[in-house]
């Protein structure tokens, strides 16, 4: 904070957040972070603008997006740039490239016009070690956010209540505080992942309210702190139809990048991703869908992205939501056949649809195979549908071309081996004729020889006899 505004070469200027997954990195970088600095708390920042981003799969692109709208407000000097959520550069970024010419960009900026703040889940702190740039800001500069004491958690419970001129009915703080793992039968500190569930249960309980009053029997009604969100999500799911269900289902599964078992995050995904999985008549439905569960506070739909409100619905041992966990967990190789499936076809489209970027030989066998296998041809959007389809009439063309290509060559070899067996028996022939004329001449001259024997006189009978011979 002291070299921010004069930056003397010792004052960091990229940070990072570093924290488990719903320890409440977000909300200190976005609400907390942001408007102290907006209220002057580092004066030298106070009018430098405040930029937001994610890295999303196209991480540059996002960048240069969110630094094009800073410029176009007519500010090219200086800005502070929030980089949220920074482990997607490691699950949704596929391009190493991007990667690190991403990382190469953020360290730039902060050494000339930018202070850089990242937000990083903590189980991708390993991550980010193979990156030499990043090693001194992990190494120097760094916040780890850990678990709130139990009067942070009371000031984060009954401050917004008062200011929203609620009342909390006495004893449901302890009943929370209790749930998350704190109190007589808990810990000193909250299990991992709370904040999240806390924040949903505290929505579902306001809800639920009486009057301007939050009650137990409302937090309980709602499911309580580990149940609040699978209830809401299956209020929603059991109101739809079958079709809107089957929706549901495809929406969760694209909003999950899947990793290990205990890995798994969030995914962003866009409005035609989702949109272009069915014909015109099934656009109301998904809208009819995404409404609903926007209006649940179970997606963040924006305008043009959806993404999952809660990293709790994927994350959470013992909350969440166990119908996604179950989706999850029947086919994570074919999800991750998929997802792969779903780049690689944003990939051909980007491409113009260039034929060099189809699928071809195990790729395109194993996602055959996991299309025909589940049935699964109904879960691909029209894009992904047309790059399959492209890639089995592509392999079915050059498959034909080969053996279009192998029907000439074995004419071509049957061709050189009928004139390599004319060429034999016209020499053979040949060398059989030139035999025959050499016999001739031979048998010729020896009829000379004899005649001329026979002429020869007495006086030279021993000529003759060689002759003769």
């Amino acid at each position: 904070a002291s070299g921010v505004g004069s930056a003397p070469a010792s004052a960091p200027r990229l940070v990072a957040v570093v924290g488990a997954s719903g320890s409440g990195k977000s909300s200190l970088l976005r609400a907390g972070l942001l408007p102290a600095l907006a209220d002057g708390v580092l004066p030298p920042v106070r009018d430098w603008p405040r930029v937001v981003l994610t890295p999303g799969s196209q991480p540059l692109a996002a960048l240069a997006e969110a630094v094009a709208g800073v410029r176009t407000a007519g500010t090219d000097r200086h800005v502070v740039l929030v980089v949220d959520q920074f482990e997607e550069l490691f699950t949704l970024c596929r391009d190493e490239r991007d990667r690190q010419a991403f990382i190469t960009a953020l360290c730039a900026a902060a050494e000339r016009t930018a202070v850089v703040v990242i937000g990083l889940r903590a189980d991708f702190y390993g991550h980010c070690t193979n990156y030499p740039e990043l090693v001194p800001v992990l190494s120097g500069s760094q916040l780890v956010v850990g678990p709130m004491a139990e009067a942070e958690l009371r000031h984060a419970i009954e401050r917004p209540a008062a200011r929203a001129g609620l009342t909390l009915e006495p004893g449901l703080v302890e009943v929370l505080l209790s749930d998350v793992g704190l109190g007589p039968d808990g810990g000193a500190t909250p299990e991992p992942g709370a904040l999240p569930l806390l924040s949903h249960a505290l929505l579902t309980t306001w809800q639920r309210r009486d009057g301007q009053r939050l009650t137990v029997a409302g937090y309980r009604a709602a499911g309580g702190l580990h149940g609040a969100v699978a209830e809401t999500a299956d209020a929603v799911y059991d109101r739809l139809d079958q079709g809107g269900r089957t929706i549901v289902r495809q929406l969760f599964t694209r909003l999950v990048a899947i990793g290990d078992a205990t890995a798994d995050t969030g995914r962003r995904i866009s409005h035609d991703e989702l949109l272009d999985g069915g014909s015109d008549a099934d656009t109301p439905a998904v809208r009819t869908v995404l409404d609903a569960l926007a209006r649940a506070r179970l997606i963040v739909v924006g305008a043009n992205r959806i993404e999952i409100a809660h990293e709790a619905l994927i994350s959470s041992p013992t909350g969440g939501w166990p119908r996604l966990r179950q989706w999850l967990a029947e086919d994570r190789d074919g999800l991750r056949t998929h997802r792969q499936l779903t780049d690689a076809a944003q990939e051909w489209a980007a491409l113009g649809r260039d034929r060099g970027a189809l699928y071809r030989g195990a790729r395109l066998a194993a996602a055959r195979r996991w299309v025909e296998r589940g049935r699964h041809r109904e879960d691909l959007n029209a894009l992904e549908r047309a790059f399959l389809d492209a890639s089995v009439e592509g392999e079915v063309s050059e498959g034909a071309a080969a053996r279009r290509q192998s029907v000439r060559l074995r004419r071509l070899v049957a061709a050189v081996l009928a004139l390599l067996l004319l060429a034999g028996v016209g020499g053979t022939l040949a060398l059989r004729e030139n035999w025959r004329a050499a016999e001739q001449e031979r048998i010729a001259r020896s009829q000379e020889l004899a005649r001329a024997a026979l002429g020869l006189p007495d006086a030279r009978r021993a000529t003759a006899m060689l002759l003769a011979a």
